[in-house]
């Protein structure tokens, strides 16, 4: 017998509070096998008394657009209806250009189109006349997540003259792989302010980092830095752990200029300083940390040595004095009611759970102002400029 039992779509029955714990640790999926068939199950599919335990705040392919580096027109995927789907290149580069020298049209229907809701595959071909770099036909199958964060799955199988055939695939945004595919996430539109937001280090968003001092700016009344995953060097003065949630004081946010102000103390001690005080400045958009500072002060009070903030988008400095950070993408934030479900009921069991340990990443995260700073290429950075059939 299992109390509060939890029922798979293979029929397994699981305790609710082991399996959600389990698929707690496995966002922004939320999802994983079956421990005996290995059947696909996730918080969306597993049912308790009969109700799923969480339906997808976006259920419907209809009406999503699926974007490449955050940017519309980017050969962006836009799906309004079965009738309406296509590729837009509103703001390819000048660059991107057909064999005869045009610019792609801002619209380009995908032909022949199905849809099959039960395993979110779409299928469509996109034909060229005059050819796009040597290719006259793109034929794709595109893989949805359960809740239409991004794209999972699928491929891009291009064919020119003389008969000739490349393939590129889809693979799930929040997958890191150095390899060359494809990556795409449903677009949101951008955030009118800080609350609500997660900031992690690099120039391009990777779940790895979150935990890894990465800032959470709930609400106004609440904001901290995340230690949840950092790395087991990572040590106060005192030889303890730090936090795994470390709150903001004497905060302060001004709209018109974006600017966030902040206190962090540390009575034991972090890499010799007590306290350490934050300016952030945020993008138009939101989308990245843009500007500011980070002033720590040893236990005299005397200014040590800091840190500032770079510009993800603009040149990018090598230097450990400089740290950068972008915004989660709000297609990959969980939905209000997996909070309200599982993450409030669960944080004591969260809290006396051992930090996860930290993955393999180039260079190292920046702990805080003392501490040099990580900065990585975006994944693929030369995608967007790449082979145009595979966008």
């Amino acid at each position: 017998d299992v109390d509060d039992p939890c029922v798979a779509p293979c029929s397994h029955v699981y305790c609710c509070h082991c399996i959600v714990q389990v698929l707690l640790s496995r966002p922004p999926e939320w999802a994983g096998s079956c421990p005996l068939c290995r059947t696909h199950i996730s918080v969306y599919n597993l049912r308790n008394n009969g109700q799923l335990l969480v339906e997808p705040e976006v259920q419907n392919l209809w009406g999503c657009v699926f974007v490449q580096y955050g940017k519309l027109g980017l050969a962006s995927y836009h799906f309004n209806s079965l009738e309406d789907c296509y590729i837009s290149y509103d703001a390819a580069p000048e660059t991107w250009r057909l064999d005869d020298g045009r610019r792609p049209p801002s619209k380009k229907a995908w032909e022949e189109v199905s849809y099959d809701p039960e395993s979110r595959i779409f299928r469509g071909v996109i034909r060229w006349d005059p050819t796009f770099h040597g290719c006259r036909e793109w034929l794709y199958r595109i893989e949805f997540s359960e809740d239409f964060a991004g794209i999972t799955g699928g491929e891009v199988v291009s064919s020119g003259d003389p008969q000739a055939t490349w393939t590129q695939s889809f693979l799930a945004p929040w997958i890191h792989d150095w390899e060359r595919h494809l990556s795409y996430l449903r677009w949101t539109p951008p955030p009118t302010t800080i609350f609500g937001s997660v900031f992690v280090q690099g120039t391009s968003y990777s779940s790895v980092l979150e935990g890894v001092a990465s800032y959470h700016f709930d609400s106004p009344e609440q904001c901290y830095i995340s230690y949840a995953n950092a790395p087991e060097t990572w040590l106060l003065d005192d030889g303890s752990k730090p936090p795994r949630q470390k709150d903001f004081e004497l905060m302060s946010y001004e709209p018109s200029s974006r600017t966030f102000k902040g206190t962090i103390n540390w009575p034991q001690g972090f890499d010799g300083a007590v306290r350490w005080v934050y300016t952030i400045v945020f993008s138009e958009d939101f989308g990245q940390i843009s500007d500011g500072k980070v002033q720590p002060y040893g236990s005299r009070g005397w200014p040590m040595a800091g840190q500032h903030f770079g510009n993800p988008s603009g040149p990018l400095q090598l230097s450990a004095s400089v740290m950068y950070y972008v915004r989660k993408p709000s297609a990959l934030a969980a939905s209000a009611r997996i909070k309200q479900r599982f993450l409030a009921s669960h944080v004591e069991d969260e809290a006396n759970q051992p930090a996860m340990p930290a993955m393999p990443m180039e260079g190292s995260p920046s702990r805080g102002p003392t501490d040099r700073s990580f900065t990585r290429q975006p994944r693929g950075a030369q995608g967007a400029q790449g082979t145009c059939a595979m966008q």
